[in-house]
């Protein structure tokens, strides 16, 4: 299944120190230069709701985007900046059978007494 991220990133979060030039080969042999800034993007195991959009859609927070630093950076202790969040729109989930079986639980059938009820 496919899945996107719609993400953005507070540009002025940006170490502009590390926006770095890279230099490789085109199809046609050129050389090209471009500038580079290398970050990443971390997924939660659990999304984190945010909010429902319709009946059938909900909004909600797959991640969050940090600056990439180098091991040397992280062994001193440096966490990369947080520069934005990662946002989802999914379909909302059908209860499940056990979620409903859970919750028919709550009214247990043997308190019931049928010759009460008059219709």
């Amino acid at each position: 299944m496919t899945r996107v991220l719609k993400a953005k990133i507070a540009v002025n979060k940006i170490d502009k120190n590390k926006i770095v030039p890279r230099t490789f080969k085109d199809k046609q042999g050129n050389d090209v230069t471009i500038q580079e800034y290398a970050f990443d993007v971390v997924i939660h195991d659990e999304p984190q709701h945010i909010k429902d959009i319709s009946e059938t859609k909900k909004m909600v927070k797959s991640g969050f985007i940090s600056e990439s630093i180098t091991k040397e950076e992280l062994d001193g202790g440096k966490k990369g900046t947080i520069l934005g969040d990662a946002i989802e729109f999914q379909e909302k989930e059908e209860p499940t059978k056990s979620a409903l079986a859970d919750e028919t639980e709550k009214f247990p059938s043997e308190d019931l007494n049928f010759a009460d009820i008059p219709f």
